[in-house]
């Protein structure tokens, strides 16, 4: 039990990571809807390289 709720805090923290990593690309780039779009998609497709 003590082992699965670590690994949840593991993909808690590495999702807070993709979401702030994700929302400063949007912010420094372009400040168009697409490439904030964009970012999330990377962010997407980094979290699934994760597992």
């Amino acid at each position: 039990m003590k082992k699965h709720k670590k690994r949840n805090v593991v993909i808690l923290c590495s999702v807070l990571v993709v979401l702030g990593l994700v929302a400063y690309l949007a912010l420094s780039g372009n400040d168009n809807g697409d490439g904030f779009m964009q970012g999330i998609r990377d962010g997407m497709r980094e979290a699934q390289n994760q597992k």
